[in-house]
């Protein structure tokens, strides 16, 4: 029992001292990372200090933008999710390239969407859908931002191609029912 726990407590002490290496080169986990073909190769060789040259030089990210994500995630783990959107407005506001973990993206989009906050909202639920697009709540997300932009933004088109997207992954009738309608009233408009 001895011998696994100072393997764990090694693993740990391992851990620890990897993540500690990366943020001193420049690695910042909480900035959006690039995703798609060949980023994640890129960036686990520029991680792991094996490329050739100097390290890129770390982006620079406003003080205010960690305490904001701290005070966000805590209140939404305390169930205050206005007060996390207002935060999260915040956030914006000095960062725009910033998006939470997809739950927590989600409860935020949906408050600011309940509040009639419908620019805010649909970034955010962009957001999630670019950054999370194969989530199971992802089909969800298209059908209320595709709602959202036909009803609220007067953005027809991008309307008309979420609740197209959308259609096919729709197993409830209600659902089904909503988005049929909805393009339908938007086809009729041309």
């Amino acid at each position: 029992m001895r011998g696994l726990w100072r393997r764990r407590r090694t693993k740990r002490w391992r851990r620890r001292r990897q993540y500690e290496h990366l943020v001193a080169h420049g690695y910042d986990p909480f900035l959006n990372q690039p995703h798609g073909p060949g980023a994640g190769a890129e960036r686990a060789g520029r991680l792991r200090g094996m490329m050739a040259g100097p390290a890129p030089a770390a982006p620079v990210v406003d003080p205010r933008v960690g305490p904001l994500r701290d005070a966000i995630v805590n209140l939404l783990h305390d169930h205050q999710v206005p007060a996390a959107a207002g935060k999260y407005l915040e956030l914006r506001q000095i960062d725009s390239r910033q998006v939470l973990a997809g739950p927590d993206q989600l409860d935020v989009a949906n408050q600011l969407m309940s509040d009639g906050h419908y620019d805010a909202a649909a970034a955010a639920y962009e957001d999630f859908l670019r950054l999370y697009p194969n989530e199971h709540q992802a089909d969800q997300v298209r059908l209320i931002l595709g709602i959202a932009c036909a009803r609220y933004l007067g953005r027809r088109e991008r309307a008309i191609e979420l609740l197209r997207q959308v259609l096919p992954g729709l197993h409830d009738k209600g659902q089904r029912a909503m988005a049929e309608a909805e393009l339908e009233r938007l086809n009729a408009e041309q």
